[in-house]
């Protein structure tokens, strides 16, 4: 079934396609690995539908032409039910579609890992909110919870720290590649390619947006951008101090891409 086990809190996901309408996987406990294998998040929409390279545009029409067959997905979710997951590797995993954002981290979730992985078409499900682009919560990697988000656990105190993202490719054709809420802080991004994000700027649109301090993300490649590449800003009470980002990115030659 792609499932190994070995000893307690030791559980590998693999070889394998994991297709699911709600959460693909959730992670509740330490030290998970989850390896080689693809997971999918929209049932009623075909792999080989999406559009191969893109423009914005391109990828906003897909999107709105997929509303009412789009589901509310979630692919990884590290802290759903449980707070401090620590340990945990997601390593050479292919992700796609997303009602939401692909990969989750909260509630405390410190010194977790994803490297060598493909996270793409994030946030496919449209939530239509007076100010807000439809594709607002397609992030490819969402770290920690938003203050204002008062109906989740730890809105107003997860700390999330230490996690890492490297060597993958996020392309979400939603909103940012990387998104580190206000509590959260020492989160990495590295060494990826982070692109597809359709949300304009005069909706605070951005490939990487940093709301937390003490936040590192250097050695990316940046893609196309209907809004910023990095955005640093924090509500009103909160730091956003300390984050070190790349000054001059390099830029990717691909449909869309911003200069």
């Amino acid at each position: 079934d792609g499932v190994r086990r070995g000893g307690l809190g030791a559980l590998a996901v693999g070889r394998g396609v994991r297709l699911a309408d709600g959460h693909v996987v959730d992670v509740d406990a330490h030290n998970i690995t989850i390896t080689d294998v693809t997971l999918y998040g929209q049932p009623g929409i075909g792999w080989r539908e999406y559009p191969q390279r893109p423009s914005l545009a391109q990828a906003r029409a897909f999107k709105e032409s997929m509303r009412g067959r789009a589901v509310d997905s979630r692919l990884i979710y590290i802290g759903r039910d449980r707070a401090g997951v620590t340990g945990v590797v997601v390593d050479r995993v292919t992700g796609r579609g997303a009602g939401g954002e692909c990969v989750r981290m909260r509630q405390g979730a410190t010194g977790n890992t994803v490297s060598r992985s493909v996270f793409d078409w994030c946030g496919m499900f449209a939530k239509d909110r007076e100010g807000k682009d439809p594709w607002h919560n397609g992030e490819a990697v969402y770290i920690g919870t938003s203050p204002k988000s008062t109906s989740q656990p730890m809105h107003d105190r997860d700390t999330s720290s230490g996690n890492t993202v490297r060597a993958s490719r996020l392309e979400p054709w939603g909103s940012e590649c990387f998104n580190v809420k206000e509590n959260a802080h020492s989160n990495t991004l590295t060494g990826s390619l982070c692109a597809g994000n359709i949300e304009a700027a005069e909706h605070g649109g951005s490939l990487v947006e940093l709301r937390g301090p003490r936040n590192t993300v250097l050695g990316n490649i940046y893609g196309a951008t209907a809004g910023a590449r990095i955005k640093i800003k924090a509500d009103p009470g909160y730091s956003a101090d300390g984050n070190r980002v790349d000054g001059q990115p390099q830029q990717l030659p691909a449909p869309g891409v911003t200069r």
